[in-house]
């Protein structure tokens, strides 16, 4: 009994660990899915014509898309998703997104985690 009393409360804390840690990952593959479908509706060629060639989804249009799209992160925070256009010279654009999430394990709180992903789109021109 002695001997449990001293091993049950590390091995559950070890044990939680391993549920926060996936909880996290769980989170990074929302945020990568998020980035993935912001670059699928980029890479799309709207409203083309002979004259002006392709147009792109405006930007309010992806971050829309990034945010209807992500699964994993009611715990803790989604940045705001961002799109910033490349050089004039070049046709891409960068997603990035940032999630931050708290940690807890059971007897103590843990640091938070901060993921800042993106992704790097060439588009229509």
């Amino acid at each position: 009994m002695v001997e449990t009393a001293f091993a049950l409360p590390v091995l559950l804390v070890m044990i939680w660990g391993i549920f926060q840690f996936g909880v996290a990952m769980h989170a990074n593959a929302g945020i990568q899915n998020a980035l993935g479908e912001g670059a699928r509706l980029a890479t799309l060629c709207v409203n083309p014509t002979v004259a002006t060639g392709c147009s792109r989804p405006t930007d309010a249009q992806i971050v829309t898309r990034m945010r209807d799209r992500r699964f994993g992160t009611g715990y803790g925070s989604f940045g705001t998703p961002t799109v910033t256009p490349g050089p004039a010279t070049e046709k891409y654009i960068t997603l990035a997104v940032n999630y931050t999430i708290p940690l807890n394990f059971l007897f103590f709180p843990g640091p938070n985690i901060t993921f800042r992903q993106t992704k790097r789109v060439y588009v229509a021109g």
